[in-house]
Order: C-alpha cells, then structure tokens, then sequence
C-alpha cells in the first residue's frame, strides 16, 4: 500500500528559505567588484587642507581665541 507523505515535508521549511534568500543576496553583492572611497579626501579645489591642533579647537570650542 502506498502512503503518502505530508504536505510539509514536501515543501522546505521557513528557516531554509531564508538561509537560501540570504545566500543568494550575499552572492549577488560578492559578485560586484567592490569601491572604496576614502572619507577624509572630502570636497575641495585641491589645495592643502588647513591643519589643526586638539589644543586650538579646543580654545575655540570653549570661546577662547
């Protein structure tokens, strides 16, 4: 006599379908070459920028010139 299996252990269960959802997103964004910015390069017309001491910026944060 054949018997037949439930219906969930037919399908895969939640947590298998988001490890696979997961895998999946990982490999997409591994497969993109990655960039790197650097944050201090900032915004400018290419001159040096003005230099600073802990000491100064402290002088002015305190309202001391």
């Amino acid at each position: 006599m054949f018997r037949s299996r439930p219906a969930a252990e037919l399908r895969p269960h939640p947590s298998e379908l988001i490890r696979e959802g997961v895998r999946k997103v990982i490999s997409e964004i591994e497969a993109q070459p990655r960039s790197f910015r650097s944050l201090a390069a900032g915004r400018g017309g290419g001159g040096k920028a003005v230099g600073w001491t802990s000491e100064a910026l402290y002088r002015k944060a305190m309202g001391q010139r």
